[in-house]
């Protein structure tokens, strides 16, 4: 009977339903789990942050936010950060890249 635990999501907390796919997340230490929703989220984000979308990244990073509020894993949260610096660092680049055209 082991390994049937409950999967949730490190980001909403959700419970992982029979047959959902998770997505998994390596942050150096462990592995995360992420829901399908917030998964996609995190990729939005990226693309956004890619395309230098400075409202659609922040309106992405609210949405975000709100899952998390509450029911984040404390590893969530650390790796989240570092990750939404990271992306935003993009914004930032591509703002004073296209500031100088």
């Amino acid at each position: 009977k082991r390994g049937i635990e409950k999967l949730k999501c490190d980001c909403c907390g959700r419970k992982k339903k029979l047959l959902e796919a998770f997505a998994s997340v390596d942050n150096g230490d462990k592995k995360l789990t992420l829901c399908v929703d917030c998964n996609d989220l995190l990729y939005k984000l990226r693309d956004a942050a890619n395309e230098g979308a400075a409202n659609e990244f922040q309106s992405i990073q609210q949405s975000l936010t709100s899952r998390m509020e509450g029911e984040a894993s404390k590893d969530f949260q650390a790796w989240s950060e570092k990750f939404i610096a990271k992306q935003h660092a993009k914004i930032v680049k591509s703002g004073t890249e296209a500031q100088v055209e």
